[in-house]
Order: structure tokens, then C-alpha cells, then sequence
């Protein structure tokens, strides 16, 4: 059973939405104060990330959460109560039309298939630009002095939602969603490796700027490979803390650059990040469930052909490493065949 499910009752959803709010306000209150201490880059916005995941894993039924702590942010923030009110719309919208196609097409939370991993990715693009845009049309028309930062709003709001919808939103899902359908093969020294591997890219930081960035991939890899999309999703919200760690240590990739470029660069890197881990983990689990798939029809006619009374060798002889799980199978079979046609052997 996964770690959260939707309620049955109203009361449990009741509940389940107050929490599901409290958390958006809370996240949303911590980035803005985290913004203030590290800066803007690299940009994320967790409320758009956690919206989305929770009404996947709440089902769209939680919508009214998202409108109330948009509604209690955005009251907090010195708005008009036309700006306020619009802000909550676009982020609601920004949550719930996602969250409602990506239902519609069938995406599975464990995001252990190649088809889920891409279609939400096209969710959290659309996310991203609805919230973008419903946002700055709230803002022009609420605040009059928004029109003078339209394109500098949009293009921040848009970064940060994207980045904080592909860190967050896949690493909310794999760990509170339903587990995958097969268990990673990854074991505990494998884990003490990565976890090596992450501090040793931190210590990368403060020597070389770029030494870091070339050091998660592998990680990534071996992290989507071996522990499916929970450990891709992990590794990619710890290589966000390095770019974090960089940003306080003024290791920038690009120092001479505008913060609005510097943004599009961070993005840019931890999106495909995201994508490249989950990608690769979905592509390992869909190879692993073909395999077994196949191991399965191999025993099934091995079984059929075991069992039929017109097989080209006798029931007792010796079974093959596959057959042998299905000798029982063939016993049974063979116990209702006429003597007269099994009266060659007897197993």
C-alpha cells in the first residue's frame, strides 16, 4: 500500500486537504525566505511541484487545498485583491488542468514506464507555462506597476516553476506514490557508493566550477539503473544542493553573466538531470518486465508442451532448467490422460 492514498471518506479528504494546504503555504513561505538568503539562482519554486504531485497522488478532488494556500500567500504579499485572486486561479489552473489530462492518459505514479516518464514531462511543461502566463496576465491586471517587468516576471515565474515541477514533482510521486512493480537490485554498499559520490561532488564545488556538474552523471546513471526512478529522482534533488552549494560558495558556472541567463542555465541543467535520471530508469524497468515477461511465456508452453499428451518426449524425461518449475503442472496433466496413451512411462 503507498505511503498516501486517497481518502474514502469526506472526512479523511477533509483532513487530507488541510494538510495537503498547510504544506503549499509552508513551502511556498520557506522558498520565498530561502530566496532572500541564497539569492535567485538557482531558481525553484516548490509550491508548483508539490501542487501537482499532490493532486496526482490526492486525485483532483483536492483542488480546493491548492485555492486556499494560494489565496493565504498571496494575501501576504501586498497585492491587490484583483492580483491576489488571479494568482490563485493561475496557480490552481496550473495544478489541476495538468493533473486532470495526465489522469486521462493513463500515467502510472511509479513512473517505471518510458510512456509515464514522458507524459509527465509534458505535464509539467504545460504546468510551467500556465502558471507563467496566468500569473503575469493577474499581475497586469491588479498591479500597475507589474506592466513595467512583463517579460522579466514571466521568464523568472516560468524557471522557477519548471524547475521546482521536474525536482519535486517525480521525487513526491516515486516515494509517496504506489512502489514500482520491480524491485530495484541495488544494494546497501551501493547506496554508501552514491552517497560518496555526492560528497565528493561537493567537494568538487569549491575547486573547480564545472568539476561538479560532470561528476552527476555517472551518478545519475548508476543511481537510475540500479534503484529505479526512487533513486534517479533522489540523486537529482541532491545535485539541486550542489548547484545551491556553488551559488553560496560564488562558484557559478557563468560569473559574468546576467542573473536572468544564469537562471536559464541552472534550469536547463537540472531539468535534463531529472529527465536523463528518470529516463533511464524507466527505460531499465520496461527491459526488466519484458524479461520477465518473457520468462513467463517461456514457462507457460514449456508447461503446455509438458502436459500434452501428443509432446514429442515422454512426460518422465528429464526436465530442462526451465520446465522443471512446471513438473508439477505436468503431473497433474498427465493424471487425467487415458492409460492408453500414457502407458509409455509413468512419471
Amino acid at each position: 500500500m503507498p505511503p498516501i492514498a486517497p481518502a474514502r471518506t469526506r472526512l479523511g479528504l477533509t483532513l487530507q486537504s488541510a494538510a495537503f494546504a498547510a504544506l503549499l503555504f509552508g513551502a511556498a513561505k520557506s522558498a520565498t525566505a530561502l530566496a532572500a538568503f541564497h539569492g535567485a539562482n538557482p531558481p525553484l519554486w516548490p509550491p508548483t511541484g508539490i501542487a501537482l504531485a499532490g493532486l496526482l497522488l490526492l486525485t483532483p478532488r483536492a483542488w480546493p487545498a491548492v485555492l486556499i494556500a494560494s489565496l493565504a500567500f498571496s494575501a501576504t504579499e501586498h497585492h491587490s485583491a484583483v492580483t491576489v485572486v488571479g494568482i490563485a486561479l493561475a496557480n490552481l489552473a496550473a495544478a489541476l488542468v495538468p493533473a486532470l489530462l495526465l489522469r486521462r492518459f493513463g500515467m502510472r505514479t511509479p513512473l517505471d514506464r518510458l510512456v509515464d516518464v514522458l507524459l509527465l514531462f509534458g505535464g509539467l511543461l504545460l504546468s510551467a507555462v500556465l502558471n507563467a502566463a496566468l500569473t503575469l496576465v493577474a499581475l497586469r491586471l491588479g498591479d500597475s506597476q507589474a506592466q513595467l517587468f512583463g517579460s522579466a516576471v514571466i521568464a523568472v515565474c516560468f524557471l522557477a516553476s519548471l524547475s521546482g515541477l521536474a525536482l519535486l514533482t517525480p521525487f513526491l510521486l516515486v516515494w509517496l506514490g504506489p512502489p514500482p512493480e520491480i524491485a530495484p537490485s541495488g544494494g546497501r554498499l551501493e547506496i554508501i557508493g552514491l552517497l560518496l559520490g555526492l560528497v565528493l561532488a561537493g567537494f568538487a564545488v569549491s575547486m573547480a566550477v564545472p568539476a561538479y556538474a560532470l561528476l552527476t552523471f555517472p551518478l545519475l546513471a548508476w543511481a537510475a539503473l540500479r534503484f529505479g526512478p526512487r533513486g534517479g529522482a533522489t540523486v537529482s534533488l541532491g545535485i539541486y544542493g550542489l548547484s545551491v552549494l556553488a551559488s553560496l560558495s560564488g562558484q557559478t558556472p557563468l560569473p559574468k553573466s546576467s542573473g536572468l541567463v544564469l537562471s536559464l542555465f541552472f534550469t536547463a541543467f537540472h531539468l535534463s538531470t531529472s529527465a536523463t535520471a528518470l529516463l533511464l530508469a524507466a527505460a531499465a524497468g520496461d527491459r526488466r518486465r519484458a524479461k520477465r515477461d518473457e520468462r513467463t511465456v517461456d514457462d507457460a508452453y514449456a508447461a503446455l508442451i509438458a502436459a500434452s499428451p501428443l509432446a514429442m518426449q515422454p512426460a518422465c524425461a528429464p526436465f530442462s532448467r526451465r520446465t522443471r518449475v512446471s513438473r508439477r503442472v505436468s503431473i497433474s496433466a498427465m493424471a487425467t490422460t487415458p492409460p492408453r496413451i500414457r502407458s509409455c512411462c509413468t512419471p
